[in-house]
C-alpha cells in the first residue's frame, strides 16, 4: 500500500553509487525531506524500480541515468515514473546532449550533472518540489526538436539493418564483438563457408564492401540485434 505524502516532500533515489546517493541522503534529510535511497544492484530490474517508487509514492524521482547491467539506459523510466504529482529529475555523467533532450523529452522535469556541488543539487530538488520551473520552456521546447531530429537521423541509419534476417544479425553481432568466421561457426552451429555467405549476404545489404566497415556502421548507427 502507498505511503501518504508528507508536508515537507518525499524523494526516492535510483542509483547504482551508494556513496553518491547516501551523500545526496544526508543533504536531503538536513533540509526536513523525507528520502529513501534504493541501490541498484546488477539484478535490479525495472519493474523493482517501479514497485519501490509505487510503494513509496514520491514527490521526486532522482533517477540516475546509466543503471546496472539489468537495465542500463534508465531514460525509458522516465514516463512510467512521472505522474501529477510526482517529478523525475535525472542525474548523469553524460552531458550528450542528445541524451539529454531524450530525458526531456520523455518527461524529466531536468537533467543534473554528476558533477554540480550538492547545494545547487538540493536547491534544485526543492524547487521542483515546489513545482517551478527548472528548464525553461523555450529550452525543452528546444531540446524536444532535438531529440525527434536525432530520432530521425537514428531511424535512417538503421534502416538498412531491418532488412538483415535473424541469422544475418546474429553473425553480425558476433562481428561486432570481434569473432572470427571460424569463431562464429563454432558457436552458431554452422559450417564456415555458411558463415562467410551471410557474411556475404550482410556486406550486399548493408551496402559496404568489407566486415570492418560493416562493422563501423553498425557501431556508428548504435546497432543492435533485434529481440527474439
Amino acid at each position: 500500500m502507498a505511503h501518504d505524502k508528507n508536508d515537507k516532500g518525499r524523494v526516492i533515489i535510483f542509483d547504482d553509487h551508494s556513496l553518491f546517493s547516501y551523500t545526496i541522503d544526508i543533504a536531503l534529510s538536513q533540509h526536513g525531506l523525507e528520502v529513501e535511497k534504493f541501490d541498484v544492484g546488477p539484478e535490479t530490474t525495472a519493474d523493482d524500480i517501479l514497485s519501490a517508487a509505487k510503494e513509496f509514492n514520491p514527490d521526486v524521482v532522482v533517477l540516475d541515468l546509466h543503471l546496472g547491467a539489468a537495465i542500463e539506459n534508465a531514460r525509458f523510466l522516465i514516463p512510467e515514473l512521472s505522474t501529477e504529482t510526482t517529478d523525475v529529475i535525472v542525474v548523469t555523467g553524460d552531458r550528450n546532449e542528445f541524451q539529454i533532450a531524450g530525458c526531456i523529452s520523455e518527461g524529466a522535469a531536468c537533467v543534473l550533472g554528476k558533477e554540480i556541488s550538492f547545494e545547487v543539487f538540493v536547491s534544485t530538488i526543492l524547487r521542483v518540489l515546489h513545482k517551478e520551473p527548472v528548464v525553461p520552456l523555450a529550452r525543452r521546447e528546444e531540446l524536444k526538436r532535438i531529440w525527434q531530429a536525432y530520432q530521425s537521423s537514428k531511424r535512417t541509419a538503421l534502416e538498412p539493418f531491418t532488412h538483415l534476417t535473424p541469422r544475418e544479425q546474429e553473425v553480425l553481432a558476433a562481428l561486432v564483438a570481434g569473432k572470427s568466421a571460424d569463431a562464429i561457426a563454432d558457436e552458431l552451429y554452422m559450417s564456415v563457408s555458411t558463415v562467410r555467405s551471410h557474411i556475404h549476404s550482410i556486406l550486399n545489404r548493408l551496402q559496404v564492401k568489407s566486415q570492418l566497415e560493416a562493422v563501423a556502421k553498425a557501431l556508428h548507427s548504435d546497432w543492435s540485434p533485434a529481440r527474439s
